[in-house]
């Protein structure tokens, strides 16, 4: 969940930025996408690098971090599929998981405890932040970086 779409960019409203900056002070946000993600190009070369520019910017924000989880994990929690935990301060957590056909949220207290520690494994088997962000940069640049025209092969 970004911050800044609760707002609209586009927006005329003046407190539109406070807004943002607002929320964003109020909001964390936690990623550990695998090694997989970043090396399967979706959207072709520029989306590919704009996608790990994003990423990238998460490594000096204080209210995001960014954990990849490594190929050589092998099998991992997070295989079951994406799957979101809302944390807050006054309000109940949320555990929100979706699939091809539907979502699903719950405040089940179990279930929030049992996806909790399943992040919790995640997050200690991936990567630290900067090791993160040392392959992020890595990959953009050897599968998605600029190539010159003799790097680019043509068949004839």
């Amino acid at each position: 969940m970004s911050a800044s779409s609760a707002v609209p960019a586009t927006s005329s409203r003046p407190q539109s930025v406070r807004y943002r900056r607002r929320m964003r002070r109020r909001c964390r946000a936690e990623c550990s996408p695998s090694e997989a993600a970043l090396l399967q190009e979706v959207g072709g070369r520029d989306v590919m690098r704009a996608q790990l520019v994003r990423l990238l910017e998460f490594r000096d924000d204080p209210w995001g971090q960014i954990q990849v989880l490594p190929l050589s994990v092998g099998q991992h929690t997070g295989m079951m599929g994406s799957f979101t935990l809302l944390r807050f301060e006054d309000d109940p957590d949320l555990f929100y998981v979706e699939s091809y056909a539907q979502g699903h949220m719950t405040a089940n207290p179990q279930t929030i405890k049992e996806r909790s520690v399943g992040y919790a494994r995640l997050q200690a088997t991936a990567l630290s932040p900067e090791d993160s962000a040392t392959l992020i940069a890595r990959v953009m640049e050897e599968r998605y970086g600029d190539q010159s025209a003799s790097d680019r092969s043509t068949v004839a």
